[in-house]
């Protein structure tokens, strides 16, 4: 297949969810003949691909930089035209997996993926950023259009109904869903079992690692309670948080809790294999591929009960919402015999087969295929 595409995202350096759609795509793009030239601000290399990702994709890197400072910044993007406004024209395709408005507004060849809208998590957490959204709220309400993050003459897809609900709520346009990409088959669902927790996730407060801790605390050496490890792995995004994370761990003397930092693509499979329980504190989770890994991987999820979970998981039995939630349904769990935690594993993984990341490629290239057949 010959065409020219751009993908574009803010950092190739994060190794969070938008990196692993991009990458993923990115391989299924070579498969069928093509490099594309990837913008982002920071690039990575083979070797941190495959240490969190375990893939090897080729492609250009095309750098675009932007103040690093958070308000000049802000004075750029008011004032001045995106840096890719004008270096995108020559692309027969242009995928966009940042989570800022699109960098073109009428164009078939630019496909945008959304992952949120109003993203609370971050909101919540950051008075500048909530500053930030009202401001280009009020500016998109006098009709300024370049920070609308849905511009109806381009694609528009998302991750789930969880943000398909929110798009519509707040724009009145559905756009379809593309499932993000998980490689359902690559992970071992036949390891003997440990009773233990897995935690995974960029290790930031929007995770909510610190109520993963506050249960463990509760199921610490009580006389009439299992005694069961959790372990909590991440990239180490947030040192302060991370610290935050020690120091409780340290103050309650929680030696059933264990954390892997920065962890290969290798050691998440091979922890995520041998664990029987998986856990997301997440509130308001967009989608939750990490929830998908772990079904994949024969664990057993225990969910907050908001976002995306609550389609990847659809059991009330295993989606809390509070702490007293969690430590019941986890002991419910715990008390489980093997032939009931069986049924079990086997109807979440017939429900996460939609989520392979076969279909995502399949479907991204789709819209590809059909632009550069009516040229």
């Amino acid at each position: 297949m010959h065409a020219k595409v751009a993908l574009i995202i803010r950092n190739l350096r994060q190794f969070g969810g938008g990196e692993k759609d991009l990458i993923t795509l990115t391989e299924g793009l070579n498969k069928v003949g093509i490099v594309p030239d990837i913008f982002s601000e920071e690039n990575t290399t083979d070797e941190e691909m495959l240490h969190y990702f375990g893939k090897k994709i080729q492609y250009t890197w095309k750098p675009f930089s932007r103040p690093r400072n958070i308000l000049l910044r802000t004075l750029a993007e008011i004032l001045l035209p995106h840096p890719l406004k004008n270096k995108l024209d020559n692309y027969d395709f242009v995928y966009d997996f940042t989570n800022k408005p699109p960098v073109l507004r009428n164009s078939k060849k630019y496909l945008k993926y959304i992952y949120v809208i109003e993203d609370k998590r971050v909101l919540d957490r950051s008075f500048y950023r909530k500053l930030q959204y009202n401001f280009y709220t009020f500016l998109t309400s006098l009709g300024i259009k370049k920070f609308k993050k849905i511009a109806p003459g381009i694609i528009n897809v998302t991750q789930s109904h969880y943000i398909q609900a929110e798009i519509k709520e707040k724009t009145g346009i559905e756009v379809p869903i593309i499932y993000p990409p998980v490689d359902i088959h690559a992970f071992n669902a036949n390891v003997q079992k440990k009773s233990q927790v897995i935690c995974l996730g960029r290790i930031s407060p929007e995770k909510n690692q610190l109520f993963v801790l506050k249960l463990a605390k509760r199921l610490k050496n009580e006389q009439e309670k299992e005694i069961i490890s959790f372990y909590i792995i991440g990239i180490n995004d947030d040192k302060a948080y991370y610290s935050t994370l020690r120091s409780y761990k340290n103050e309650h003397g929680l030696e059933n809790v264990h954390f892997i930092t920065n962890a290969s693509r290798k050691e998440v499979k091979d922890t995520l294999a041998e664990s029987l329980y998986f856990i997301s504190a997440t509130q308001d989770e967009h989608f939750g591929i990490a929830v998908v890994e772990g079904i994949a991987s024969a664990c057993v999820p225990l969910c907050h009960n908001s976002g995306g979970h609550k389609e990847v998981v659809r059991d009330n039995s295993l989606l809390f919402d509070d702490l007293d939630d969690a430590e019941t349904m986890l002991e419910n769990l715990l008390s489980l015999n093997k032939d009931d935690v069986a049924r079990l594993q086997q109807k979440l993984q017939k429900h996460i087969a939609q989520y392979n990341e076969n279909v995502f490629v399949s479907k991204m290239i789709a819209y590809l295929k059909s632009e550069t057949q009516t040229k």
